[in-house]
């Protein structure tokens, strides 16, 4: 386990350890919910490898898909105590981090605990999962889109506060919510699928997002409603919404 820091005059922190605590103090386990395959969590700081706070390496808590960024020029900033009292990596610059992987077939569902960006027009890639990708037009404005060979979209200014997004990638009933407020619903997305991943940018870092994630689950499954208000009660409490 990685340390992060020494307390004085008490107990050890959260901090000290390197422990994501979850806030809402319900302990509450992301992969208690079956179907879980990546599980990317900025505020434990076991998982991260850092120097001067850019960061080389962010874990996967649930299997081997661990991000990496060799290039120093490339490397996000970690930012403790950014949101909710909690550490966010931030790919402001242009950074980006990314993984290869085998390629796993729909369904998916992705919960993402990020910072949304402005959105004026450009092509920008928060998200690209293999075949699977989340972009913003760039010819519209606000415009922002699914892909897995088809392209439901929609179009509003979602601002770029701290946002929780809720992304199905299911064929014909594929649906994006940006905290629990539904964007497209049941637009069909096409039927490509998951694998190799790079998060703040396209792989090869092309179309960056800039913007900050705190954390970003993806279920290879459907998740049921039942189960899906248990992540977002988690999510919402933990990072602060």
């Amino acid at each position: 386990m990685k340390i992060h820091g020494t307390a004085t005059g008490g107990a050890l922190s959260k901090k000290d350890f390197g422990v994501a605590f979850n806030s809402s103090g319900g302990g509450f386990d992301p992969d208690s919910i079956d179907g879980l395959g990546v599980w990317y969590d900025a505020s434990d700081n076991s998982t991260i490898t850092e120097s001067s706070n850019r960061v080389s390496q962010w874990d996967d808590k649930k299997g081997s898909a661990d991000l990496s960024q060799s290039t120093s020029g490339d490397q996000p900033l970690l930012v403790e105590e950014d949101q909710n009292g909690l550490d966010v990596i931030d790919f402001d610059g242009d950074r980006f981090m990314s993984v290869s992987g085998g390629e796993v077939s729909q369904p998916q569902t992705f919960y993402i605990a990020l910072t949304g960006f402005a959105n004026t027009g450009t092509l920008k890639r928060p998200i690209w999962a293999g075949n699977q990708q989340i972009f913003t037009s760039n010819t519209t404005a606000n415009k922002w889109v699914m892909y897995a060979g088809l392209e439901p979209n929609f179009t509003e200014d979602i601002g770029t506060g701290f946002q929780i997004w809720r992304i199905v990638f299911n064929g014909a009933s594929s649906y994006w919510y940006v905290n629990g407020n539904i964007k497209i619903d049941a637009g069909n997305a096409g039927t490509k699928t998951t694998g190799g991943a790079a998060v703040g940018a396209a792989s090869d870092g092309g179309a960056p997002s800039n913007n900050k994630f705190g954390e970003i689950l993806r279920y290879d499954a459907l998740v049921s409603s039942d189960d899906n208000d248990e992540i977002m009660t988690y999510l919402n409490d933990k990072w602060g919404l």
